[in-house]
């Protein structure tokens, strides 16, 4: 017959009795759970073993913004702006130190905009598509774009240097401005390459940095009337920034992200 061992007591730090005095969030939340840009909804909040409490306002980055003292208990009616998209976000405080209880809260919002194509992103448009005028013409290394109604000119590259892209205002006048420049349609003869002329021309051959690397025209420019949209960015290292989409000449969409940092074609459904 064996020996039996009584087990031995547990061996470790005594465990601390809770602090029934300690700040605490009985609950905060949003009613309605979706709320709409341009609207209201009313954050409620309970809290215990506080006097005061601070309600913050997160930005996109998750940092505090606007500032609410409000009591330990109650309601509080916010006001949206019209160009909020996605989800806007908030924080309770309570105590101070060692005590203190936070808990945050994230509200998700209705979108109240349609895209100009499908599939659409996982994102809200910040307003309408614009409709415009665009003229567009490929290079041995990229392409340019130039849209009519905010009058400025997209230059993408794919020669795998940075920035990807860059945006330029349109500053040629046909008033005092030559639509080419002679010599380079000389240099250009036979080779089947191209000189690009009026505004993308003025760009290309007033900017080193654009022509060399975007190269010489492919083929001449294309005008046609597609759209434009903006939205907030999906990339959390640009929080806050917007990408930009746009139609091509051959049906598909162009998205760029903020900062000239990349972009990429969307292909819609036909």
């Amino acid at each position: 017959m064996g020996f039996t061992r009584t087990p031995d007591k547990a061996v470790g730090q005594p465990t601390r009795p809770a602090n029934p005095n300690a700040p605490i969030i009985e609950f905060f939340r949003a009613s309605p759970e979706f709320a709409s840009p341009g609207g209201t909804f009313t954050l409620f909040w309970s809290t215990r073993n506080v006097t005061e409490a601070v309600i913050y306002r997160l930005d996109a980055t998750g940092q505090r913004t606007l500032v609410y003292n409000v009591e330990p208990y109650g309601s509080q009616t916010i006001t949206l702006s019209a160009r909020e998209r996605v989800q806007v976000g908030y924080e309770l405080a309570i105590g101070a130190g060692g005590g203190e209880a936070i808990q945050r809260l994230i509200v998700p919002l209705e979108c109240p905009i349609l895209w100009f194509f499908a599939p659409s992103p996982d994102s809200c448009p910040i307003r309408e598509a614009d409709q415009t005028a665009i003229i567009e013409q490929p290079f041995e290394r990229g392409r340019m774009f130039y849209l009519e109604d905010d009058d400025q000119i997209y230059v993408l590259y794919n020669d795998g240097s940075t920035p990807r892209w860059s945006l330029h205002e349109n500053r040629y006048n046909p008033a005092i401005h030559p639509e080419r420049d002679p010599a380079f349609d000389q240099a250009f003869a036979g080779t089947g390459l191209l000189q690009p002329s009026a505004r993308l021309g003025y760009l290309w051959r007033g900017l080193d940095t654009v022509r060399n690397r975007l190269g010489s025209g492919l083929a001449p420019e294309l005008r046609y009337e597609g759209f434009s949209q903006t939205a907030p960015t999906r990339e959390e290292s640009f929080a806050g920034r917007e990408d930009v989409f746009l139609t091509t000449g051959d049906g598909t969409v162009i998205q760029l992200l903020p900062n000239g940092s990349q972009w990429q074609i969307l292909t819609p459904l036909q």
